[in-house]
């Protein structure tokens, strides 16, 4: 009983080593927070992550629409980039790309404006659209399971009929077993001929 629950320690102890190491960095703050509207454009935004990251692409895209080049670097816990001097008034969006500790990749973005909001996303449109999606997929998954159940259903109630078949296949009826067997039965000798007639 003790060796089980040493076994037991061991591998929660194991799994949750693990599940450390299989964690990516993830951004725990940003400097503009995200969706902030600023008076004064910022100098530099800064991302601060949970683990040591390294930059690979960033960028940012000002209120007109265009891409703007950007000086980056990895201090610590935190990327620093270095905005230009004459960002527009509205809203302008930074876009990042790192590498985590394990290797992996982590993209994201953030948003903030100047003076004020710009370009604010149209309302979604109401319409039949998303009642006919729905509909049809609840037309999928009916047809799902019918289907599939259905031939589960089938195969069970076939496989039934089948054992009830071979099991009378198998066993001979009692008249067509004679006692003692004839040792003519099959054979072509002369003296199982000559018995018979």
């Amino acid at each position: 009983m003790a060796r089980a629950l040493a076994s037991l320690a061991a591998l929660l102890s194991a799994l949750c080593v693990a599940s450390a190491a299989w964690a990516h960095a993830t951004l725990v703050s940003s400097e503009p927070a995200d969706g902030s509207v600023l008076a004064q454009p910022p100098k530099m935004v800064q991302l601060h992550f949970n683990e040591d990251v390294t930059p690979a692409v960033v960028g940012v895209i000002d209120a007109s629409g265009k891409a703007r080049d950007v000086a980056t670097r990895a201090a610590g816990q935190s990327v620093l980039i270095v905005l230009p001097d004459d960002l527009s008034q509205g809203t302008q969006i930074v876009s990042y790309r790192v590498v985590s500790q394990d290797g992996h990749p982590v993209s994201g973005s953030l948003v903030f404006s100047i003076g004020a909001v710009t370009g604010a996303a149209p309302p979604p449109k109401a319409g039949p659209l998303p009642v006919l999606i729905w509909l049809a997929r609840i037309g999928v998954y009916l047809g799902l399971f019918a289907g599939v159940g259905g031939a589960f259903f089938a195969a069970w109630i076939g496989q039934g009929r089948a054992d009830r078949r071979s099991a009378a296949v198998r066993l001979p009826s009692v008249s067509s077993v004679r006692w003692p067997p004839s040792p003519c039965k099959g054979s072509i000798s002369s003296t199982c001929r000559s018995a018979a007639s």
